[in-house]
């Protein structure tokens, strides 16, 4: 609340501007919408050199003959992990690896039951743990798709811009600021938030779109 008693306020998206006005008494008026940036120079795939594409390779070790799928974000219940892992089980499909880019080290516990999770679908050739990752640009240019599962809404959400930037298609939960910063069917694709099913349908339309 003590954000909201400036003589004015800046949010980082339509969504945060409307919880400000539902949940504390301030006037529409004080409140500027400055949505994030994402800086080109740095999320530009034609600035990744080879040389960052083979590092990054030798850190990670991704299997060249599979339809690459990136989760970046902190590994913690709410990214929604288990949404994507349950899609990627009923998808049925061998050609697929899912990168998820995050310290496990904080939340051993949640990893840990990520991991039974994993073996209970019988998707562990199909899923990679990569660690901390700084280089996210590399990253992005090495994946051929970019999922965001959230299970809660995110006040803006950085992922799928940075992703966007980099010329990648990107789906995400159709909560908080995602809703926008991706037009769906048009500049992404969103999914009905922790819908697995939904999300199964999506990253199906996704996989056509990229063989196009």
């Amino acid at each position: 609340s003590v954000m909201t008693k400036g003589k004015k306020i800046i949010a980082v998206s339509q969504f945060i501007k409307k919880h400000i006005i539902d949940n504390y008494a301030v006037d529409p008026s004080k409140i500027k919408v400055i949505h994030r940036g994402v800086d080109l120079e740095i999320f530009n795939e034609d600035r990744v050199s080879g040389q960052r594409l083979v590092d990054m390779k030798v850190k990670v070790p991704m299997p060249d003959d599979k339809f690459m799928v990136v989760m970046p974000g902190r590994v913690t219940p709410w990214k929604g992990h288990k949404v994507l892992f349950e899609a990627i089980s009923r998808l049925k499909r061998k050609d697929i690896c899912c990168l998820i880019v995050g310290d496990v080290t904080q939340k051993p516990g949640y990893y840990k039951e990520l991991q039974d999770f994993i073996r209970e679908k019988k998707i562990e050739d199909r899923v990679i743990f990569t660690g901390d990752i700084k280089d996210m640009p590399t990253v992005y240019k090495l994946s051929d798709l970019v999922v965001v599962p959230s299970v809660e809404p995110e006040a803006f959400g950085r992922i799928p811009i940075e992703a966007q930037a980099m010329g990648k298609i990107v789906i995400a939960s159709d909560i908080g600021g995602f809703k926008e910063t991706i037009i769906d069917k048009k500049t992404g694709y969103l999914f009905k938030s922790g819908n697995a099913s939904d999300l199964v349908n999506v990253i199906e339309k996704a996989m056509q779109a990229s063989a196009k």
